[in-house]
């Protein structure tokens, strides 16, 4: 039986994938905000709190995103064209694909040695 902290580890560790696809998005909309269609309104972003956390954790720069409060609570967030991943989030996104690779490659390899495992076996007893 898991112990409440491991369950909430677990719990974490599985919310911080979410962050990865919404890390991809925005730099994807910077790419596409080039034409000049700017600011890009997030208020109805499906991610918005994935957004909120990530420029809380400095994955993704504040200073790319206005955010307006009222009364303390968040009105609207707008994309504002500045470069939205920091450093860290730039770091944190290739590590993340490397190691989806990494997990392809030895999936593939796997696969590969099954399959050839399967036909020197057909071929001994044929």
């Amino acid at each position: 039986m898991m112990k409440a902290h491991e369950t909430e580890m677990k719990r974490m560790k599985d919310h911080r994938t979410c962050y990865f696809p919404v890390l991809r998005r925005m730099t994807e909309l910077y790419a596409l905000t080039s034409d000049g269609q700017l600011p890009v309104d997030l208020r109805d972003d499906r991610d918005l709190l994935i957004i909120l956390e990530l420029i809380d954790l400095e994955y993704l720069n504040h200073e790319a995103f206005n955010v307006y409060k009222r009364f303390g609570t968040i009105e609207d967030i707008k994309f504002n064209g500045l470069e939205p991943l920091t450093e860290t989030g730039r770091f944190v996104l290739r590590s993340h694909d490397r190691d989806k690779r990494k997990h392809m490659f030895i999936a593939i390899g796997a696969f590969l040695f099954l399959f050839v495992a399967v036909l020197v076996l057909y071929a001994l007893v044929s």
